[in-house]
């Protein structure tokens, strides 16, 4: 079953907003982590029992699935990025961006509407060293960080597609959990 498409950017910041870029944006979580989805970004909610597994790949590709025709590549990034694995199993797969340059997510849980307070000026977790841009605060004082999904996923890529020698260098979070 698929979700609505949806357009965050329909839900940004109304008139009188105390912040730039403070108001009402999609978020989801992962690995203890609260992440939003960049505004302006179509996004949609699948089932992941559609997922299709890939055999003989790394555990951070979850697998592919298709969605209105496309082949879209569907992450596991909690483990791509050394975060804890989930408590409940992933029940869906959060899709970013659309056509060719859309890739998935494994969610346990659906997306979650966040109203953003504040913003907050923050060190990015190890988990997200490259690829976080901004952090904020909910009105509940939940640090919400904005993840560049395509700088994370063409990692991803690149690293799936081993396009150079060995392959480019694993990413720091998954670096510090291998020498664990």
């Amino acid at each position: 079953m698929t979700g609505d498409v949806t357009d965050a950017e329909a839900l940004l910041a109304r008139p009188g907003d105390a912040a730039p870029g403070a108001g009402l944006r999609y978020g989801y979580r992962l690995g203890g982590l609260a992440l939003l989805v960049e505004a302006g970004l179509k996004s949609e909610v699948t089932a992941a029992a559609r997922l299709c597994p890939v055999p003989r790949t790394p555990p951070a590709l979850a697998g592919l699935i298709n969605v209105r025709g496309n082949i879209v590549p569907v992450f596991d990034l909690e483990q791509a990025l050394g975060l804890p694995p989930p408590e409940q199993a992933p029940e869906h797969v959060l899709v970013l961006g659309e056509g060719e340059a859309a890739a998935g997510v494994r969610i346990a849980r659906l997306p979650e509407s966040v109203r953003l307070a504040a913003p907050a000026p923050a060190q990015p977790p190890p988990a997200l060293a490259g690829y976080a841009g901004e952090a904020w605060h909910d009105a509940g004082g939940t640090l919400w960080w904005a993840l560049d999904h395509r700088a994370c996923f063409r990692h991803l890529q690149r690293q799936l597609s081993g396009l150079a020698p060995g392959g480019p260098p694993p990413h720091p979070a998954a670096a510090t959990a291998a020498s664990a």
